[in-house]
């Protein structure tokens, strides 16, 4: 159960990651389209009042969006194989140019809960805890049973004897004879055994005494282990939110600040040098946007797969429940 859970969160991990670069490319795209608008602006004007090395400035940072926008498309190649890999479904191996896109988007508000309701629930919930308490119930049953191995042995013993014999295959007169001819005899008596020195029940009951205990530290273990766990994932999952809302704020004050300096830059001349200024600032205010949106992208996947973990550590990645054999299989 545990590696399956592992497997499922490299899978959630992976899914995530081709969102985040899939959200990239779509960043990129839009980010090269604007700056395609500000270069095609710019040439329109080159005849009026727009200077050379503005056009200059706005080529150079096309291509640089160019090249972002084509390593964010091989980034997502390269996220659709790993998942591809890690699925393993037939369907995905034999045709590996199926597109892959991820349908689910990144939620943004999370279960409030404390920390020791988080620990009982985990507790309550971790199948290698349930594990453990089987292992140290059947450690217990096996410690008590050597330690009865280990006390002397009284046993009470009752016997009783018939005889009636007879030939040519007379079975009723013998049945008779049984308690005419051949009286019946019983005999009682008390059995007392006490082995010398005892050291093969001693040593067992030892060895189940050592198991018992290695068991009921192992739960100890295993317990702190995953409160620890548990603490640590919902700490993750608090901070992840927490950046994820001050990453929303700062990417809509940085679309705010482009928005406000593309709509002065427009309405300078363009020969002036404060517009080469503000065209300079615009191309920098359109750096952090990008920026400021793979921030967000980067908090929202990263709020997504705490979640996931935290999952994980509660238990609840993977429910068992009984199962219905029959002709379309369910469980509850």
């Amino acid at each position: 159960a545990a590696g399956l859970q592992d497997q499922l969160l490299r899978v959630a991990e992976q899914y995530w990651q081709l969102y985040f670069q899939r959200a990239l490319v779509l960043q990129q795209g839009r980010n090269l389209q604007r700056d395609n608008a500000i270069l095609h602006h710019l040439e329109e004007r080159q005849a009026i009042d727009v200077l050379r090395s503005q056009i200059q400035r706005a080529k150079a940072k096309v291509a640089t969006r160019e090249a972002s926008w084509l390593r964010a498309s091989a980034s997502v190649r390269d996220a659709e194989a790993t998942l591809r890999s890690l699925v393993n479904s037939p369907l995905l191996l034999n045709h590996p140019h199926i597109e892959i896109a991820p349908l689910d988007v990144p939620r943004e508000h999370h279960l409030d809960i404390s920390p020791s309701v988080a620990r009982q629930l985990a507790l309550a919930q971790r199948p290698e805890i349930d594990n453990l308490l089987t292992q140290l119930r059947i450690a217990t049953v096996e410690t008590d049973v050597a330690a009865n191995q280990v006390l002397p042995s009284l046993a009470l013993v009752v016997e009783s004897y018939v005889n009636g014999l007879q030939g040519d295959v007379r079975l009723g007169r013998a049945l008779g004879d049984q308690f005419s001819e051949g009286a019946p005899s019983y005999s009682a008596g008390l059995f007392f055994e006490m082995p010398l020195g005892n050291r093969r029940a001693r040593s067992q009951l030892l060895q189940r005494q050592l198991e018992l205990s290695r068991v009921s530290h192992q739960l100890d273990a295993s317990m702190a282990e995953i409160a620890a766990e548990v603490e640590i994932v919902l700490r993750e999952v608090y901070v992840a939110h927490a950046l994820l809302v001050s990453r929303r704020a700062a990417l809509a004050a940085t679309a705010a600040e482009v928005e406000y300096l593309y709509q002065r830059w427009k309405q300078l001349p363009g020969h002036d040098q404060s517009t080469s200024l503000f065209l300079v600032d615009l191309l920098d205010a359109e750096d952090r946007l990008v920026n400021e949106q793979q921030q967000l992208v980067g908090a929202q996947t990263s709020f997504a797969v705490a979640q996931v973990k935290l999952k994980r550590a509660l238990g609840e990645l993977i429910v068992f429940g009984p199962c219905v054999l029959s002709a379309t299989p369910s469980c509850p």
